[in-house]
Parts: structure tokens; C-alpha cells; sequence
């Protein structure tokens, strides 16, 4: 439509030009003078003259009529064309703000469906996150660490109690390697006593202290083991409970719209999110990431 009117424009600025041109011309003059006035001498020349001039005139004349003619036809199918692109415009902003209502209401339905579907996965995430949670085990410390906890021993529970663990067994490493050297100590006194025959008069409390040290010592070796046990024991269960989740991860709904989102990145004209209107785990990253890389283009201007 804008092309149309454009045109047009042209064209009554070029006939404006043309009339204007065509009145300009000194036929007009000639034709009103031989018109009102009669030739007062008249011969062979000055009447071949005339005619000549009419002629030349009259030709003239119907070349700007004919020109005004055409651009006047070319003008009225221009303006026929552009009155019905105007109907079809009308009639094509109804059907878009309805399409553009219905769109909406689609977006709409699909966020709650979306919103539906995400607390649904969820729910059944946290079924396996919990699936050990207030269960008892073999392991006094499993069970020990597990016992305060608020929900039991979820994944993130468990996840946590990593901290505990980690500490405990290097608590455990530093007592039994304390324990070790001092048990080491007065080991070899005893043991050299005994290869030389040659008994000092420490010896009875050198073997006294080997033989407490001894008990510490296995008791220390025997806490270390069943702490490290505890603690494997713990993250295999979080490994188990991952693989559950890893496995459900294909039918979470973010999974969807995001391969929906990337085939349509496939063609630039389309905007996946004005689309779809959903905000997914990735889309909020890959958005985030921008911004922080804007930031630090405009840090650097």
C-alpha cells in the first residue's frame, strides 16, 4: 500500500508538471490571436505559415493529452489496487489480533500445562531423592548421621552430610597415625629386646605400653575403617539416587521445549521464546551469560 501511494504521488506530481508544461506554451497565444483575429494579409506563405503552426500545435496538444490520459489510467488501476490491498489490510488486522488472542491463550495454556508437568517431575525427583530417607542400615555411623536429619536423608541430606563424614574420617587419619607411631615405638623396643636377648629395665613397661598401645592402635585401624565405609557407603547411595534422576532428566519438560528451541534457532526468522513464552533452565543460563558478557563489553568501551 505504501508503494502504491508513493506511486501515485508521482504521478499527480508529474501531471501537475506536465498541465503546467502544456499551458506554457506559446500555442495557446497563437491560437487565441488567429482565433479573435482574421489574417489581415494573406498569401501563399503566411497561409502554408498557419497551417504549419496548427498542425505543429494540434499534434503537440494530443501528445500531452494522450500522456495525461495514460498517466490518469495508470493512476485510476493504482488506486483501484491500492483501495483493495486497504479492504485486505482491514480485513488482515481483524484476523491478526484475533490470531494474536488466540496465541496468547495458547502461551498460556502451555505455561500452566509446562508449570503442570515441571511439578509433576518434580514430585516424582523428590520420590527418589527421598527413596532412603528414615531407612535404617548396617552402619552405626550411616545410621547415626542420619538420624537428626529433618527429611531422613534426602539427596541433598546426604549430600550435605558429606562435610560430616569427610571430617570424621580425617580425625579418624590423624588418630591412628598418632597412634601408629607411638605404637610403632615401643613395638620395635620389645621386638629388639627380644632379637638381642639384652632386656633393659624399662622393658616390662615398654611391653605393658605396646600391649595398651596395641589395643588403641586396632581400635583406631577398626573406627578409621568403618568410618570410611560409612562414608562410601554414603556416596554410593548418592550415586545410586543420581542415576535415578539422571535417568528421568529426558522427560523433564525443559528437555522438550529446549530441543523445540533449538530447531527452531535453525531458522533465524523465528523467536523461540515469543513462541513459546516458557523460560527453561537453560534459556535463564544462556540469558544470564549475556548479560555478564555485556557487562563486561561495556566495562571495556
Amino acid at each position: 500500500m505504501n508503494n502504491l501511494f508513493s506511486t501515485i504521488n508521482l504521478l499527480d506530481a508529474y501531471m501537475f508538471e506536465l498541465k503546467k508544461l502544456s499551458q506554457s506554451q506559446e500555442r495557446h497565444a497563437w491560437r487565441e490571436l488567429t482565433a479573435n483575429r482574421e489574417l489581415t494579409v494573406k498569401n501563399n506563405f503566411i497561409l502554408k505559415t498557419n497551417e504549419r503552426i496548427e498542425r505543429t500545435s494540434k499534434s503537440n496538444y494530443e501528445e500531452f493529452k494522450n500522456e495525461l490520459r495514460r498517466l490518469q489510467s495508470h493512476r485510476s488501476v493504482l488506486l483501484k489496487q491500492a483501495n483493495e490491498l486497504r479492504a485486505e489490510y482491514s480485513d488482515l488486522s481483524v484476523k491478526k489480533k484475533e490470531a494474536k488472542e488466540e496465541h496468547e491463550n495458547n502461551k498460556n495454556t502451555l505455561k500452566k500445562e509446562y508449570e503442570l508437568c515441571v511439578e509433576k517431575w518434580n514430585y516424582i525427583s523428590k520420590g527418589f531423592e527421598a527413596y532412603y530417607a528414615f531407612k535404617d542400615c548396617d552402619l552405626e555411623y550411616v545410621n547415626m548421621w542420619m538420624r537428626h536429619l529433618r527429611e531422613g536423608g534426602t539427596l541433598k541430606e546426604i549430600t550435605q552430610v558429606f562435610r560430616i563424614a569427610n571430617s570424621a574420617v580425617d580425625d579418624a587419619n590423624r588418630d591412628f597415625n598418632d597412634i601408629k607411631e607411638e605404637f610403632k615405638l615401643y613395638k620395635d623396643l620389645v621386638k629388639i629386646a627380644h632379637d638381642t636377648k639384652v632386656y633393659s629395665d624399662s622393658f616390662s613397661s615398654d611391653k605393658a605400653k605396646r600391649d595398651q598401645l596395641k589395643k588403641r592402635h586396632d581400635e583406631a585401624y577398626n573406627k578409621r575403617q568403618e568410618l570410611k565405609a560409612a562414608r562410601s557407603f554414603l556416596y554410593d547411595r548418592r550415586n545410586e539416587l543420581l542415576g535415578y534422576i539422571e535417568r528421568i532428566k529426558p522427560f523433564h519438560p525443559d528437555t522438550m521445549i529446549d530441543t523445540l528451541y533449538e530447531m527452531l534457532a535453525l531458522d533465524h526468522k523465528s523467536e523461540a521464546w515469543f513462541i513459546f513464552g516458557i523460560n527453561t533452565t537453560k534459556q535463564k543460563i544462556r540469558h544470564w551469560e549475556n548479560k555478564q558478557k555485556q557487562k563486561r563489553s561495556e566495562k571495556y568501551v
